[in-house]
């Protein structure tokens, strides 16, 4: 492998990775809206990064569903659906009640631990919308654990690919005030379902969590 191949490649690589995260990252967190055009210009100014690598981010997430393209007219941002929010908490509901089931008869003392550290990270800062986006990473990174815990790395991948999907729906529910306030009382709740080691009630706490969710997004999602 020759000197140039080993130095160009990964940087390359790194410009791509780098501009995937920051454009998805503002996608996610609304702060580009939905329906919102992909200026290449802007956006190579705004991430200070080159032509093709931006053009590799945009494939990546036109891959993903979270921007639209279409030859000779451009890409922006896609829609928030109503249809497409069925189906994922469908499938989130589904999942996460196989997970729950599975978690709690594996749950150990140390994942309670682990658990429990989340909704300590929560509390240490207020719940308004400023910490909106905070409280959805640790919501990601929550469930993520959850989905380990119970064993199966399928169904941790699949949770992983629902909840990554449906990240824009979360920061949208995460703007009612509802939602922000009642945040530790319903991961908490869920949390001790699962590490109950009742499979029943974990199930159960787990379709609350995901119905719960559902209610928050029809107050917001006109």
């Amino acid at each position: 492998m020759s000197e140039s191949t080993t130095v160009t490649e990964p940087t390359s690589g790194l410009k791509v990775d780098r501009a995937y995260q920051q454009l998805k990252r503002m996608i996610v967190t609304l702060e580009l809206d939905p329906g919102t055009n992909i200026d290449e210009r802007e956006l190579m100014a705004r991430l200070d990064i080159g032509r093709t690598p931006l053009r590799e981010a945009v494939a990546r997430l036109v891959s993903e569903r979270l921007i639209l393209h279409t030859p000779r007219k451009g890409a922006w941002v896609s829609p928030l659906s109503i249809t497409d929010l069925q189906q994922m908490l469908e499938a989130r509901a589904a999942l996460d009640a196989l997970i729950a089931r599975r978690a709690a008869t594996l749950v150990t003392d140390d994942d309670l631990a682990a658990l429990q550290k989340f909704i300590e990270e929560a509390s240490k800062f207020p719940f308004d919308l400023e910490h909106n986006a905070s409280l959805v990473d640790l919501d990601f990174e929550l469930h993520s654990r959850i989905a380990k815990i119970s064993g199966n790395t399928y169904l941790a991948s699949f949770s992983d690919q629902v909840n990554s999907a449906m990240l824009r729906y979360w920061h949208l529910a995460g703007r009612a005030d509802q939602a922000l306030a009642t945040w530790s009382g319903r991961h908490a709740d869920l949390i001790e379902a699962i590490t109950s080691g009742d499979p029943d009630w974990a199930e159960a706490a787990a379709r609350k969590h995901v119905a719960q969710l559902r209610d928050n997004l029809r107050n917001v999602l006109v």
